[in-house]
């Protein structure tokens, strides 16, 4: 389409072409889409921004209007975006590898380099289940470890590595703390980090903590996993804004933490941040997928209908005006979550 936008619009998608799922990323000006739905292989399509080659379609440049086919075939539908890079897995049952492309300042593609790469490039050996991106760091489940791998940018301790290590890693390692919290699939901010304990009530964050976006009641940056307060929440799902962390409730409740400077929280606070869960105000059921963007926040009611809050001064949140929203407000009516 070329231009900015106040209402969703359809997106050209290639003849004969079914996405089964789309994602950015809360520091990210590309999107990708996948045409597998998680039972069998698919492609990949991305489209934006590609000044560092995050698109992976061979070349690095202007930005793309269309979805662009990336230069990799047979992707699971697991797929992450940074701010200038993307990774993604290939399918292989119940794990896959990783491939990463874009750029590398920091070691974020993981293969050892700081080289940018236009062209997919594979992490090896291991055999991953998720994979979740940063501004410019990555991190990812194996499987035959059970255990949460980062590498990329380490400045604020978004690594989880311990010690006060702030180097940043060119290859996967392992974060501290594994066998304490046992740890599963991780999600990522800007330059922060979490993850659910296998108990699925808890949620262990560390990284860049100015804002209070890991939950623990301070202000400080963790260079460790650290529990969030959750007061023993039941807690299914969770996502990361840029600064702020929102998580959804067994029982369809919405929780924001971090910052709030647009309001991105929902609860209708007109504090600028917080450090310590605040539940998404309007009475609202979300049962279905729920996405944090940079500002943002959006999530889906039991009968679909989308709802989004924060920043829309680029009229993100599709309500058809540019107006920022401090609490959920109704964007687009949907079909009832399965």
């Amino acid at each position: 389409m070329g231009t900015a936008e106040d209402v969703p619009r359809l997106v050209s998608v290639p003849q004969a072409v079914t996405f089964a799922s789309v994602r950015s990323g809360p520091t990210a000006n590309h999107t990708c889409a996948s045409t597998s739905d998680g039972s069998s292989p698919g492609d990949l399509y991305c489209w934006g921004a590609n000044e560092s080659g995050q698109l992976g379609i061979g070349a690095s440049g202007a930005p793309v209007l269309e979805p662009k086919l990336v230069d990799e075939a047979a992707f699971s539908g697991v797929f992450a975006l940074g701010a200038r890079h993307t990774c993604a897995l290939t399918s292989g049952g119940a794990s896959g590898r990783a491939w990463c492309w874009g750029d590398n300042s920091h070691g974020q593609l993981g293969n050892g380099t700081n080289a940018e790469s236009s062209d997919p490039v594979q992490l090896s050996p291991w055999k991953l289940s998720s994979i979740a991106a940063g501004h410019s760091h990555t991190c990812a489940f194996a499987v035959g470890e059970r255990a949460v791998l980062c590498w990329g940018r380490n400045d604020v301790f978004q690594l989880g590595l311990g010690g006060g290590d702030r180097e940043e890693r060119l290859e996967p390692t392992f974060i501290a703390g594994q066998g304490e919290f046992n740890l599963l699939e991780p999600r990522l901010g800007a330059h922060h980090s979490c993850a659910l304990g296998a108990e699925g009530t808890k949620l262990f964050c560390w990284g860049q903590n100015g804002l209070g976006q890991l939950g623990d009641g301070s202000f400080v940056d963790r260079d460790i996993a650290t529990r969030l307060l959750s007061d023993e929440l039941s807690l299914r799902q969770m996502d990361m804004g840029g600064s702020h962390t929102c998580v959804l409730t067994s029982a369809g409740g919405a929780y924001c933490v971090g910052a709030n400077d647009s309001r991105q929280l929902g609860s209708g606070l007109s504090v600028d941040s917080t450090s310590i869960l605040v539940p998404v105000s309007g009475g609202l059921s979300f049962d279905g997928p729920f996405a944090a963007g940079g500002r943002h926040t959006c999530g889906l009611d039991a009968k679909g209908d989308t709802y989004c809050w924060g920043s829309n001064d680029f009229g993100q949140l599709g309500d058809g005006s540019r107006a920022l929203r401090p609490l959920p407000t109704f964007v687009v009516q949907g079909r009832p979550v399965p």
